[in-house]
This record gives C-alpha cells, structure tokens and sequence, in this order.
C-alpha cells in the first residue's frame, strides 16, 4: 500500500485490523500524553487509561465504519489514522449558524504518532494515502479539529493545504479549550 508515498525504509501503511487495537490504544495514550504536555491540564493527561482507549478502539474497530489505518515501523505500529462522516462532537459547542453553515460530508478524527517517529514523512503519507479512501468513501470535503496551541498540528493541516474555517469552545475534562477546524476540499 505504500509503494507509491515517500517515507523512509522500515515503514509501511496499511490498513488498520482488530488485533492492532493493542499497540493502537499504545499509540493513543502515549501520543495524548507527549503531544499534549503544556497544552492540555496535566491531571487529564495523567488520568488517561490504556483500558479505556483499548475499549474504544475496539468498539471503532468492530463497527467498521470509516478509514483507519495504522503506519509501521519494522511491523510495529507507531502510528494511526481514523477519519469518517462528519459531525459535532458532544464535547464541543456549537451555535445554531455552525450547526447550519457546516456542510462538510466526512472529518480527520485522529492522526497520531509516537514522538519518536514524528518528522519522518508518516504523517504526511497517512494523510495523502486517505485522501483518495475519503474521496472514494463519498467524504469530501472534509474537516479536521485541532486545538489552538497545537501549533505542530496547526502547521501540519496548513502544510496539508487546509482552509481555518471554524473555531468552537472544546471541554476535555474540566476545562475549556478553543479548537479551530481546517477544511479540505480534495
């Protein structure tokens, strides 16, 4: 599958299966607690569960919806990518205008990947390779929601070609964030 993207000898990308939860519920947590530092309260961070994200990912899994897709690194998977339809989530709030004026039929749900194998090109292939899945799945345009102070992100999605077209107030556990969202026509 990835014959044609440009990443470095050692990795592939291919798509994600149930007995990759594991090493997916890995990813998330680390990625959350590393990738987050300084920008998200450190009791959340320190209160994410392995359990819980392992429980998730298989309920993600088993429905079977959607793109998802994992990056290895020598058959260790060091990276993941979940994308799907479109929609509010419950932790974000949202005014009337948006819930009209968003017409976007999927969203980027998740790109994550470990620190270590950050700035190698994983990203930019994962996102490339689920380009052509969405368009082929009917997502498109889509959107994708990253926090504010995010600034590697924020710097990935405009590298990537995306519009900011909306920003929402965002509650992950007790406290309040500002999320902006890039939108992709292609």
């Amino acid at each position: 599958m990835t014959k044609h993207l440009k990443i470095p000898p050692g990795y592939e990308i291919r798509e994600a299966r149930m007995s990759d939860a594991q090493d997916i519920a890995y990813v998330h947590v680390t990625t959350w607690k590393t990738s987050y530092k300084g920008i998200v309260e450190q009791t959340y961070l320190d209160a994410i569960s392995y359990d819980d994200r392992l429980a998730l990912r298989k309920k993600i899994l088993n429905e079977n919806s959607g793109v998802h897709f994992v990056a290895t690194f020598h058959s260790r998977v060091i990276a993941f990518y979940d994308a799907g339809s479109f929609r509010f989530h419950k932790n974000q709030k949202v005014t009337e205008k948006q819930l009209k004026h968003r017409n976007e039929a999927g969203e980027i749900y998740a790109i994550y990947i470990l620190q270590e194998h950050q700035h190698q090109g994983v990203g930019r292939a994962l996102f490339q390779l689920s380009k052509s899945k969405l368009k082929e799945c009917g997502l498109t345009p889509y959107i994708a929601w990253v926090l504010k102070d995010n600034h590697q992100a924020i710097k990935f999605y405009e590298n990537m070609g995306g519009e900011l077209v909306d920003e929402v107030s965002v509650m992950i556990g007790n406290s309040q964030y500002i999320e902006i969202a890039y939108r992709f026509t292609s």
